[in-house]
Formats: structure tokens, C-alpha cells, sequence
């Protein structure tokens, strides 16, 4: 056998997976206890009162898998487990009453596969579901049909109520789609792809089961991030920034205000304490809008000074910081601008114009090169 061979088989029966993070082993398995433990617990209880005998089965280890070791995945969400388990249940369960017992098990799980991908309830336990019903007729017997599928699902629903708790309890998101707000302000605006884009585009390449489009727009955000972080390299918030000429005292009035944006195309001029550093901004469309709701400045009650007029800065980065990080917040945030200081004090501010031409700079520096 030639090296590329034996190299292709090594590849192939090493680990796939890079190595566990110890926080995500140690909430995984911990996790795993409390949700077999409080399932166990339930159905203790339930049989105690004697309303409705439920029963612990064993693919409900496989679903605390899911839900508590790979929470974000499509798979391991409530619908995909407590409706993927629960027809695959009823499958079961009809394979191993209308079928020979020879023929019912692979009948009763590729009916599951059917079921579960009709109902976009892929969870992969549920092919144990229907496997365990159809190779044990008697369950039925014992059991009962109605039972046996009611059994399914409310057990599974008591292992995503134990893994919603426990998953809030450790700050991780559960299910995938109450992050959706959130994944959508972060990646999919910054993106430029829509939900339904990053959907395709799972479709596409055959991973709607293995990554929801929330958590693709993340990675994409992510890499685009490093990417940005690359392209800039070490340069710094100090090194690109365009110092500041122009900057209020809290104390000037608003007729020095109307005149500097009228002379000036400043967009936002700082607003200094008497230490250098940053109160606030005045901004020129706040300023002009004032103007355009009086007949003449003599309305603006003396009061309106800079102090009185100014907001809080988008943002304030240290002049030391990498650009990168700069650009990712205007990106990530839609602003023009940010500002830079140094100690304390107010020396500059980087705007999308300073980027642009560090960028254009950069490209030609490399294509020199």
C-alpha cells in the first residue's frame, strides 16, 4: 500500500472533531444527568399517582445528547424532539401491529425517516424509536398503542423542559430560535443575506440537518471579522485617525454652534470637558432641524448650549487598539464614525473615509508587492 493510501486512511478513521472545550464537556455532561435524572424523577412520580404510567426508554439518552451536548443544532430542537420521537412512536407502533415481525423493523424506521422529514422533525433517536417498538410485539400487548406514543412524547417533552431550564440556568441559548433577534441584528444585516438566503444556501450543500441559518450567519459575521482583522494587520485606531480641529465647550451657545456647522461639512463636532476628554456630540442634522422649526435663532431659549444639545459618542476606542476592531464596530453598528483617545484624552476620530483609503492604500501596497 502506497503512503497516500495509508495517509487517506488515517484521515479517514481519526477523530473528525477538534478537541472538547473543558466548560462545553463539563455542561454537556452534567447536563445529561439532570435531564435522564429529572425524566426518572417524573415518571416516578407519575406512576405513584397512578393517572397515566409513563416509563423511561432507552433512545431518551440519545435525545439528552442532542439537546444538551449539541443544543444549537436542528436536530436537537423542541419540535424536532418531541414531535420527531413522537411519530416515530406511532410508526413503531404500526409496523409492529400490521406487519410480520420479520419485515417490521426496517419497515417501522424507514416509516419514521418518512414521517420525521415530512413533518421537519428530523431527530435522529427516533429511528431507535421505531426500531424498539417494532422488535418487542408484545410491547404492544402489555402496554397499549395509545400508550406507548403518548409515552414517547411526553417523555421527551419532560427532557426539553429539563434542557430549557438547564440551558438558561447556564447561559446558553435554547432552543436555536429564541437567539433569532439577535442573530439577525449581528449576522444577517451584516451579511446582506436574509434568513431565507442562508436557508438556501444550507439546502444547497446538504446541511439544513447539521446548522441552522442563525448559526451560519454567525460564522459568516465571525469569519468576516477575522478576515477584516487580517486585511489591516497591525495597525492601529492611532495610526489611520484624522485629528480633531474642531470641538465645543459644554458652555458655548447655540448661535457659535449654528456658525461652525455653517462654515465647517462636519457632520458631528465633539464636545470636550475641560481635561480633553469626551462629553458628548453635537450633531449638525439635530442643530438644523432646531433651526427649521423657529422663524429666527432669537427663539432658541439661551439655555441651548453644547452641554444641553450633545449625546453620547457612538463610540470611543483607545488609539492603541487594533483598526480592525473599529471597523467591525461601524460595521456591525452602522455608524460613520468613531472616536479615538489616548489617556483619557480626545485625539482623533476614524471615519468609513479613513478606512477607505487605508483599504485602497493597502491593496496597492500588495499589488506592488
Amino acid at each position: 500500500m502506497h503512503g497516500s493510501d495509508l495517509s487517506r486512511w488515517r484521515l479517514i478513521f481519526t477523530p473528525a472533531m477538534p478537541r472538547p472545550v473543558w466548560k462545553d464537556l463539563v455542561r454537556a455532561t452534567l447536563g445529561g444527568f439532570a435531564g435522564i435524572a429529572v425524566c426518572a424523577v417524573f415518571a416516578w412520580g407519575a406512576n405513584l399517582s397512578d393517572v397515566f404510567p409513563v416509563f423511561l426508554i432507552a433512545p431518551l439518552g440519545a435525545s439528552a445528547f442532542l439537546v444538551f451536548a449539541v443544543p444549537n443544532s436542528p436536530l436537537a430542537q423542541p419540535w424536532s424532539a418531541v414531535a420527531g420521537n413522537t411519530l416515530a412512536a406511532v410508526c413503531g407502533v404500526a409496523a409492529a401491529k400490521f406487519l410480520d415481525p420479520a419485515f417490521a423493523p426496517a419497515v417501522g424506521v424507514a416509516m419514521a425517516f418518512a414521517a420525521m422529514m415530512f413533518g421537519r422533525a428530523l431527530h435522529p433517536p427516533g429511528g431507535a424509536v421505531a426500531l424498539l417498538i417494532a422488535l418487542d410485539p408484545g410491547l404492544l400487548e402489555r402496554t397499549g398503542a395509545v400508550e406507548i406514543c403518548l409515552n414517547a412524547g411526553i417523555m421527551t417533552a419532560v427532557l426539553v423542559g429539563a434542557g430549557l431550564a438547564y440551558h438558561k440556568l447556564s447561559g446558553r441559548k435554547y432552543p436555536l430560535r429564541a437567539g433569532l433577534a439577535q442573530g439577525t441584528a449581528v449576522g444577517f444585516s451584516r451579511l446582506g443575506l436574509s434568513k431565507e438566503e442562508l436557508t438556501d444556501l444550507l439546502a444547497r450543500f446538504n446541511q439544513s440537518a447539521n446548522l441552522g441559518a442563525v448559526d451560519l450567519g454567525r460564522l459568516l459575521a465571525a469569519a468576516e471579522d477575522e478576515a477584516i482583522h487580517h486585511r489591516f494587520g497591525d495597525r492601529t485606531c492611532g495610526d489611520v485617525m484624522t485629528e480633531i480641529t474642531t470641538a465645543f465647550g459644554a458652555g458655548d451657545p447655540f448661535h457659535e454652534i449654528v456658525r461652525v456647522f455653517q462654515q465647517t461639512d462636519e457632520l458631528a463636532v465633539p464636545v470636550l470637558k475641560e481635561d480633553g476628554s469626551i462629553a458628548g456630540m453635537v450633531w449638525q442634522r439635530e442643530v438644523f432641524n432646531q433651526l427649521a422649526r423657529t422663524k429666527s435663532t432669537r427663539l432658541i431659549l439661551p439655555a441651548a448650549s453644547a452641554g444641553k444639545l450633545m449625546r453620547p459618542p457612538d463610540a470611543l476606542f483607545n488609539a492603541d487598539a487594533p483598526v480592525g476592531d473599529a471597523v467591525v464596530h461601524m460595521l456591525r453598528h452602522g455608524v460613520q464614525q468613531v472616536l479615538i483617545e489616548r489617556n483619557g484624552v480626545l485625539k482623533g476620530r476614524l471615519t468609513r473615509s479613513d478606512i477607505l483609503e487605508l483599504a485602497l492604500l493597502s491593496g496597492g501596497a500588495r499589488k506592488a508587492a
